[in-house]
């Protein structure tokens, strides 16, 4: 099932025109490009690297 949202969530991004990547998300602050980094980057960390970002100092703290 994750394999088939990712998949069609990048037909969705490949068909999204350039300046619509710099547009207001729905989370504040954040541009359509910086929700989809934060997704790309969530799904290639791992569960013991998503527990031990925080302690390390890295991410967790928001946008940067």
């Amino acid at each position: 099932m994750v394999h088939a949202e990712r998949a069609a969530l990048i037909g969705d991004l490949a068909r999204l025109e350039d300046e619509r990547w710099e547009e207001p998300s729905l989370c504040e602050g954040w541009s359509v490009h910086d929700g989809v980094a934060h997704l790309v980057d969530t799904a290639r960390t791992t569960r013991l690297g998503f527990v031990a970002a925080p302690a390390a100092g890295a991410g967790g703290g928001g946008r940067r």
